[in-house]
């Protein structure tokens, strides 16, 4: 679509309790796969923030258009939960 709702900016998102909803949108700048959980870094004009997609919280079809269609520099809109990572790091959990 041309036009996505946010809710937060990606600096903005980083601040929020966990567990906050926010909707985010911005350009895929990393992504890197660890079996049933992937990780990738969004990045909006205020800064960036780590995603999360995780087997068994997106459906299949969506986890695979995420895994094998997406690519770096693509933008995308994420809508989820934040989170802290054991490394201390705030995430969307998409």
């Amino acid at each position: 679509p041309e036009r996505y709702e946010t809710t937060s900016s990606c600096l903005d998102a980083r601040t929020l309790p966990d567990g906050a909803r926010v909707r985010i949108a911005g350009r895929l700048m990393l992504f890197r796969s660890f079996g049933k959980l992937n990780f990738g870094h969004l990045q909006d004009p205020s800064g960036r923030v780590q995603v999360s997609f995780q087997r068994g919280e997106l459906d299949e079809a969506t986890l695979k258009w995420v895994t094998k269609l997406t690519d770096i520099g693509d933008f995308l809109g994420i809508e989820g939960e934040l989170w802290t990572t054991k490394a201390g790091e705030r995430t969307v959990q998409a």
